[in-house]
């Protein structure tokens, strides 16, 4: 269910990439969901001609205050005491042995699918929830996804935090080319 970018869209881009979200962790545009896909579309453009403009609204706010000083700040002296406690570089964590790793996964994946309403999962499917749901918690079990989201987001901090360095540029030279990654995968390096 790929929507194109329309003039009565442009205006709306936080909310129509939370409705793509929707549609692509539910998988709401599967041939099996028929009419539930049809109630959707009828329901988003509903969505969008009724409180389109609030909800995009409520996102910008929600963004804005996320990325305001006072946050970043926040977020930076709490990553500072985590880092180094009492000004002093914090101690290792010690390895968790994999009992304790699985039973924090089936927590987290708990937690996870409690955090779900219960109009959303009602709307969407109680199966539909719970497989989007653990999609979306498996996706973020591999580690170099995690990284490179991890450097994307970093990235995308920077560039708004120091809006009038030349950050874009930098970030433009730092990422590998297809030529650097063929040369990587060849071994000629």
């Amino acid at each position: 269910m790929t929507d194109t970018l329309s003039a009565e869209d442009e205006d709306n881009i936080p909310l129509r990439v939370l409705l793509l979200l929707m549609d692509e962790v539910f998988e709401l545009g599967t041939k099996n969901k028929w009419i539930r896909r049809h109630v959707i579309v009828i329901l988003r453009t509903l969505v969008r001609r009724t409180f389109g403009d609030r909800i995009n609204r409520k996102i910008m706010e929600q963004v804005e205050w996320l990325t305001s000083a006072e946050q970043i700040a926040e977020l930076v002296k709490v990553f500072r005491d985590s880092m180094w406690p009492n000004g002093v570089i914090g101690p290792y964590a010690p390895a968790r042995d994999d009992a304790t790793k699985i039973r924090t996964q089936t927590a987290a994946r708990t937690m996870l699918l409690g955090s779900v309403p219960e109009e959303l999962r009602r709307f969407i499917g109680a199966d539909a929830t719970e497989n989007g749901v653990v999609r979306m918690f498996n996706m973020f079990q591999y580690k170099r996804f995690n990284k490179r989201l991890f450097y994307l987001l970093l990235e995308a901090l920077i560039e708004t935090v120091f809006k009038d360095n030349k950050f874009p540029d930098i970030f433009k030279t730092l990422h590998p080319t297809p030529q650097h990654k063929e040369r990587r995968e060849s071994g000629r390096w």
